[in-house]
Order: structure tokens, then C-alpha cells, then sequence
């Protein structure tokens, strides 16, 4: 399958994704779940990440998302749902940012996370080259204890 494929269909299988939620009220801790910088999960279930702001970020972001995929490429909505996600964050360039999740599944799993810009891809839920900022974690393993991602995820424009 061509990237452009697979960007389409990760496209739209977010948008589903998205189009699935519209109407309901959510109070699940991964919406909008921001922790201070440098935050630790300590609960079960509690899953934590530090996303490294690019330096050179200009403008403000329209949202940011961190998606739990079993596989990449994404090749449709996350595995674990609904995926983080902070609209219009209010970021620092070169900040750290952490992201807490409550996450029930067990399993190997890559956090896949994208910091959607002006003109970018969010309509599309893809990141579009040389607008917005994407990168995804190595491997990790999910107990049910509580999760502390070792190594910051340093967001890179997109290609």
C-alpha cells in the first residue's frame, strides 16, 4: 500500500472516529488530560507521556493528539479510544508537555502523536508535510499499572 494510501485511510478512519463521538459528553481523563510538565501516573491504568515541543513552533496549534496503536503506520483509528486529545493548547516552543491517559487495555503498543498547525491536516485527522508536527514513540508494554513513557516524545515537522 503507497503512503498516500495509508494516509487516506488513516484519514479516514479518523474522521469515523471522530464523526462517532460528535453529540456525546466524554468525561474520559484522555480529553484534554493535560498534567503539569514532568508529571508522574503513580494510579492503575494511568498512562504518562512528555511531548517535546519543537523550538522553532510558530503560531498556535489547533489541537494535539497522542493515539495508542498496536502497529504503525496508523492504518485506521487508534487502538486504544478515544485517542488524547487537547484542542488549541496553549504551548511553549521547546516546552514539555505531559500527557496523562487513562488506558484499560493490556498489550505492546506506540504512541503515535501530532500537533495539528493552522493550514494543516486536522480536517483531514493526518498531519500534512512541512505544516504540522508528528512523531511516534518505540515500543512499550501496558500491565494495567501505572505507565511512565522513559523517553520524551520529541515532535519533527512532518514529511
Amino acid at each position: 500500500m503507497s503512503v498516500k494510501n495509508t494516509v487516506w485511510n488513516v484519514a479516514l478512519a479518523f474522521a469515523i472516529t471522530l464523526l462517532a463521538g460528535c453529540g456525546s459528553e466524554s468525561t474520559d481523563s484522555n480529553e484534554g488530560g493535560e498534567a503539569p510538565s514532568g508529571a508522574t501516573c503513580s494510579a492503575a491504568n494511568e498512562v504518562c507521556f512528555n511531548i517535546t515541543i519543537p523550538a522553532d513552533l510558530e503560531g498556535q496549534p489547533e489541537a494535539l493528539l497522542v493515539g495508542l496503536y498496536r502497529a504503525l503506520p496508523p492504518m485506521g483509528p487508534p487502538d486504544v479510544f478515544p485517542p488524547f486529545q487537547v484542542d488549541m493548547p496553549e504551548l511553549e516552543p521547546g516546552q514539555t508537555f505531559t500527557a496523562k491517559m487513562t488506558v484499560e487495555d493490556t498489550g505492546t503498543f506506540q504512541a503515535y502523536t501530532v500537533l495539528y498547525m493552522p493550514n494543516g491536516g486536522l480536517a483531514q485527522w493526518a498531519p500534512k508535510a512541512e505544516i504540522d508536527f508528528s512523531n511516534a514513540s518505540e515500543p512499550f508494554e501496558l500491565t494495567g499499572e501505572a505507565y511512565n513513557h522513559s523517553a520524551d516524545v520529541v515532535l519533527e515537522i512532518a514529511n
